[in-house]
């Protein structure tokens, strides 16, 4: 209501003291006589939510766990055809310069555009070669998914685009699993054994944009495990696994395979998953329709649950693998430009730590989107860089936790605090703001650029206390960098620039100059072996805290 309304509605309120005493202090009474002055039409309940109060307390800093790292085991790069692309080149070399990846994992090797037939029947390597060299020169270790899976664009929910003629090619999978046996023939002949076993491979069912699947549980642990042997067979120590389950299927489904890697006495080195928010909406069956999960913690109870199945078949890997991790698989979502990639990113990291052992983030760039329409800097890609280049809030968040330790103090919720073991300690906290229900079930309703953050639930600030105990006393540097719509989005500053359709190469350059998170730096004492840090985070906010000793 506007503050008209509100007053002709409480004439009998006078809005001077609109509580007693006792039950409201003196910010939230402030706030409401600012709210009666105001002259633009606010929300009451808004304005009067005071700041969601946190305490953490950290008995010993001296008590730490070693935990997998996984923030830095694996980056999607798409299909490997896009590593022919001069510029997806450019921006996987910054990448591995400023994160450092372990894992580049691309899609499509079976694909007929990247080892395709010879007229004399032999298969042609050149492409999939070029793709292995640059990997290999810029320290990425290859993780091949060596399943046919159609290069398709999905647009949104009602637009799915097939680039080739060879997405409605129907699939011949004995030939398939012929040409894999090719392909790691080739890559033992070329790159040699030794370097071959540092890779992985992964091997999972097929299925169309629609996740329908062309052979049953039953035919494909067949097929997956007669692949896994002949590749163990020629690399005993390469990692192999599969089937890249999708979350958003049921359970039940993933009691299958499981079921028959067991009558079969199967173990994969890994079972690996695909992880995205999406659940069927009831009541559809063909082709199967989903809507964006309503629930914030979809994927972690996800995994949870999948991996308590897993418990119950003991003979199997427990290792798991999520090499497919992302907000979403459409690439026309304007949500995934926006604060909440950053925040999504790193809230579902770090509730996984413990939980997974690799974590493939998706994707490396919106290049692997494009299409007519993608005219403007940005169109709702999944890539953490625009088509420029640009790094957008899941490239910053990805950067500095490769700058954490995997020395952990603490792990709780949206927090984590971890120790080099040199008196530098890092803290890290982030103020999660999730989709609307309206919106997770009304994905195809439009949102433009400036109300895209109407589609998320309202949230307020956080505030933070973070106390370390235990540490030695001495003089402490603490460097703060901030991750929010005011520093570091690249959609917020274009919006606050102007929306314009076609940017000049100076535009350009004046988004990579201006969009980085905000840095600020202090000093402070440590003289009773405890220091305590405050922070006040806005929605969709994430935040990294480096404490350091001066010598």
């Amino acid at each position: 209501v506007s503050p008209g309304e509100y007053r002709r509605t409480h004439k009998a309120s006078p809005l001077a003291d609109p509580l007693p005493d006792s039950s409201v202090n003196e910010s939230i009474r402030q706030q409401l006589l600012n709210f009666a002055q105001t002259s633009s039409p606010v929300s009451i309940s808004s304005s009067l939510q005071q700041p969601q109060q946190q305490l953490l307390v950290v008995e010993d800093v001296r008590k730490v766990t070693k935990v997998v790292p996984i923030w830095k085991s694996m980056i999607n790069i798409g299909f490997s055809t896009n590593l022919s692309n001069y510029s997806i080149q450019s921006q996987l070399n910054m990448v591995q310069k400023e994160i450092g990846f372990h894992y580049g994992r691309i899609q499509g090797v079976l694909n007929s555009e990247v080892v395709s037939h010879h007229s004399s029947g032999e298969f042609n390597y050149s492409t999939f070669d070029r793709n292995i060299e640059q990997l290999l020169s810029i320290g990425l270790v290859p993780f091949l998914d060596l399943s046919f899976r159609p290069n398709y664009n999905i647009l949104s929910e009602s637009t799915i685009i097939p680039p080739t003629s060879e997405s409605h090619e129907p699939v011949d999978l004995a030939a398939i699993s012929n040409k894999l046996n090719a392909i790691v023939r080739h890559c033992i002949n070329t790159f040699g054994t030794s370097e071959v076993s540092r890779w992985g491979f992964e091997i999972g069912y097929h299925q169309d944009a629609f996740l329908r699947t062309t052979e049953t549980p039953r035919d494909f642990i067949r097929r997956f495990q007669n692949s896994y042997l002949y590749i163990k067979t020629l690399l005993p120590n390469a990692i192999v696994g599969g089937p890249c389950f999708n979350l958003t299927l049921s359970a039940a489904r993933f009691e299958e395979y499981l079921a028959e890697m067991d009558l079969l006495k199967f173990s994969p080195d890994f079972i690996s998953l695909s992880a995205f928010p999406y659940q069927f909406r009831a009541g559809t069956t063909n082709p199967p329709e989903f809507v964006y999960a309503s629930d914030p913690d979809f994927i972690i109870k996800r995994t949870n649950a999948l991996r308590q199945l897993l418990a119950n078949h003991p003979s199997i890997s427990n290792a798991v693998y999520i090499t497919a991790f992302g907000t979403d698989v459409k690439t026309r979502n304007l949500v995934n430009d926006t604060c909440f990639q950053a925040t999504y990113f790193l809230r579902n990291t770090l509730r996984l730590i413990g939980k997974v052992d690799v974590l493939g983030y998706w994707q490396l760039s919106d290049i692997d989107s494009e299409h007519l329409d993608a005219m403007r800097i940005l169109f709702g890609g999944t890539g953490i860089l625009s088509k420029h280049g640009l790094k957008k809030p899941g490239f910053s968040v990805l950067k500095r936790l490769g700058y954490i330790s995997n020395d952990c103090i603490l792990q709780k919720d949206d927090y984590l605090v971890t120790t080099n073991s040199s008196n530098t300690y890092y803290i890290v906290l982030c103020n999660y703001a999730y989709l609307s229900e309206f919106f997770c079930i009304n994905l195809t309703s439009a949102i433009t650029l400036e109300n895209v953050y109407s589609a998320f639930n309202n949230a307020d600030e956080k505030s933070v206390t973070v106390q370390l105990n235990h540490i030695k006393p001495g003089k402490y540097r603490i460097n703060t960098s901030i991750l929010n719509r005011d520093f570091g989005c690249l959609l917020d500053t274009w919006i606050h620039y102007g929306i314009l359709d076609n940017l000049q190469p100076q535009d350009i350059q004046y988004f990579r100059d201006i969009v980085h998170p905000q840095r600020q730096a202090e000093y402070v004492e440590c003289e009773n072996g405890a220091i305590e840090i405050r922070a006040q985070l806005m929605p969709h906010e994430s935040r990294f805290i480096e404490i350091t000793l001066e010598i």
